[in-house]
């Protein structure tokens, strides 16, 4: 089986962290996808651009794994809370229900090392040009919006052709880094009037599933166009996606998954997002069901930089 994901491997990553976690999301895919994942992995891992860690580090003993012991026992002696969570949560694991579809995965090309071109944004919406040109609805979800060259391509698309956009993205206080909040001030104005339907997740918002209810950010990663036709990968909605890193993705064909994805992202919509609105004197709203919010919810100039 393939798990895709935009998530990566630590404490925050599950909802383990005491000081903050992530919400994500993970589609597990069986069958003929598998090889293409498989010939993508080994292309990666035998390409120059890999170091092996034995050519950067220098050990002693190589057969002697006492310290990986001891840090082990360490770490799960002060840890027993986590460790007991998650031997509950496997413990209690369900049988998985599969969705037959029809898939074509996407992957990059490793001459964007060399050359910086946008190869797999560009495949992708080359993949799915009809469905982008007819689609009567979208939903983008991304934790990260920075527009390439000032210009939000896709979704300038989707609406100048009649869709209803909806963008899911982090507010500016469940947002991890410093940088893409103070950018995307100026860019929050200009979706909106677009006719963006704009959802900012809360710094509060809850996740079942996490063991510490702390601060929460956002980091799904996939688009839904007209309830048929989602998209799920690692690519952000960011120049650094589309120039410098190395993403891959999966087009799905199904409207039996692309219900349940369209529910998952936005049936908590009312206690996990604001919804954010301009004002006709050009102000800015935050407003969910309960309160109205004129300024940043939970974010100023007292915001922290990440660690």
């Amino acid at each position: 089986m393939v798990i895709l994901s935009g998530r990566n491997i630590g404490d925050n990553y599950f909802g383990y962290s005491k000081e903050a976690n992530f919400f994500d999301l993970d589609v597990v895919f069986k069958g003929l996808i598998i090889s293409a994942f498989v010939a993508n992995y080994a292309q990666l891992w035998g390409n120059n651009l890999v170091t092996p860690v034995g050519d950067l580090i220098t050990v002693s003993h190589t057969e002697n794994y006492s310290h990986f012991y001891q840090a082990v026992t360490k770490n799960t002696n002060q840890n027993t809370v986590v460790v007991n969570a998650i031997a509950s949560a496997v413990g209690n694991l369900t049988s998985m229900a599969f969705i037959r579809s029809a898939v074509t995965p996407v992957f990059d090309s490793l001459a964007k090392q060399q050359d910086n071109k946008p190869y797999f944004i560009t495949r992708v919406e080359r993949l799915m040009d009809s469905s982008i040109s007819c689609a009567k609805k979208a939903v983008i979800s991304t934790p990260y919006v920075i527009p390439t060259q000032h210009k939000f391509k896709i979704i300038e698309t989707l609406v100048n052709n009649g869709a209803a956009a909806s963008l899911i993205n982090n507010s500016s206080a469940s947002n991890d880094s410093a940088f893409v909040p103070a950018d995307f001030e100026e860019y929050r104005p200009i979706l909106m009037k677009m006719g963006v339907n704009l959802c900012e997740f809360r710094d509060d918002a809850y996740a079942k599933d996490h063991l510490y209810h702390v601060d929460t950010y956002y980091h799904n990663r996939t688009f839904i166009l007209t309830i048929r036709s989602p998209n799920i990968g690692s690519s952000n909605f960011a120049p650094r996606s589309d120039f410098l890193n190395i993403e891959f993705g999966i087009v799905i064909e199904s409207e039996a998954f692309a219900k349940i994805l369209n529910t998952y992202l936005l049936g908590t919509q009312e206690c996990n997002y604001w919804h954010v609105t301009q004002q006709s004197d050009g102000s800015i709203r935050w407003q969910p069901a309960d309160e109205s919010l004129d300024t940043n919810p939970n974010y100023g100039d007292w915001y922290k930089l990440p660690d």
